[in-house]
């Protein structure tokens, strides 16, 4: 799960390039979401067709209806220890475990945590909430990984891991939407520059309705067919490929960010590939809606998130 805030030309959108939607007989996210929580939901697919693996899906939205974040349910949890702990208690973030040891002088099952950087924390009783990955990279030493450990091992070889990889533009005219009116429904191409395999429905929108009595813009809430939007589309969602790949800044780091007017050319060569791919793809369709691709200009921001096996991050 990886919900980013704050990214260039998104403004207070989120996009999840992780984990993102969620379906009611999917138990741990539905109950946790929507009982326990108590957090506001809506639909992931334009307006609620049930196209969603055969069912519909449901994302957390914000105060405006927007996508608040996968990581929302995660975030609040957060805020709720954060409060139960009271004055003098911290949590802290961005903490990598690197290895478990027995601390027998602290109990019996006690165990002491070691993170990158030297520090540690002994405790009593230890719940490990750790990806796959997260758990192969501790030390061999760790007691978790030990002799007597089979168990662990046979469970981390049940579990299959497939590199994927995860890519949006952002375009201060939606033009999907705006000039062809394209709310659902998924596309793919394959081009010698950005593969495609995206989806209409999937990325964030920001609407204008109209102007308040100061003249700055009133939205939606919601995305509007053929309305006055800029917005972010899914580009490609699917199975690692080369192009993506290569882009990857750290097996530490899965997001890249590329912005339209940088010195970077590593940036300005993924959006101007990006946008050439998608204008190739959608040319007919924009002719027949009289709209010539030259005339559509190029996204202002690509996101993409390259999630591969032997990734040691675990946001």
């Amino acid at each position: 799960i990886f919900s980013v805030h704050g990214l260039p030309s998104f403004a207070d959108l989120a996009v999840d390039v992780g984990g993102y939607r969620f379906q009611t007989r999917q138990r741990l996210p539905a109950d946790l979401v929507g009982s326990a929580l108590k957090l506001p939901t809506q639909c992931y697919d334009w307006e609620c067709a049930a196209k969603c693996e055969g069912t519909t899906c449901y994302v957390v939205k914000d105060a405006f209806g927007n996508n608040a974040g996968y990581a929302t349910a995660i975030e609040t949890m957060l805020g709720q220890v954060e409060a139960a702990g009271g004055p003098g208690r911290q949590v802290h973030l961005a903490a990598r475990l690197t290895s478990i040891e027995a601390a027998p002088a602290a109990g019996r099952a006690a165990s002491r945590l070691i993170f990158a950087g030297g520090r540690s924390v002994t405790a009593s009783k230890v719940l490990l909430n750790l990806p796959s990955n997260a758990i192969e990279y501790l030390s061999r030493d760790s007691t978790l990984l030990g002799s007597s450990s089979a168990a662990v091992r046979r469970l981390l070889g049940a579990v299959t891991t497939i590199p994927m990889v995860k890519v949006y533009a952002w375009y201060d005219d939606a033009w999907w939407s705006t000039k062809l009116g394209l709310m659902e429904g998924a596309f793919t191409a394959a081009t010698d520059g950005a593969p495609l395999e995206g989806r209409y429905h999937d990325g964030p929108q920001r609407c204008v309705v109209g102007r308040d009595t100061a003249g700055d813009p009133v939205y939606s809430g919601k995305k509007i067919a053929y309305g006055n939007c800029s917005g972010a589309l899914e580009v490609y969602y699917g199975i690692a490929r080369p192009y993506y790949a290569k882009l990857m800044p750290s097996p530490l780091q899965p997001l890249t960010v590329a912005t339209r007017g940088t010195s970077s050319l590593a940036a300005a060569q993924l959006i101007g590939d990006v946008h050439a791919a998608l204008m190739a793809r959608h040319a007919k369709a924009l002719a027949s809606a009289g709209v010539a691709p030259g005339a559509v200009s190029p996204p202002q921001t690509v996101v993409l998130a390259n999630w591969i096996s032997a990734g040691r991050y675990t946001p």
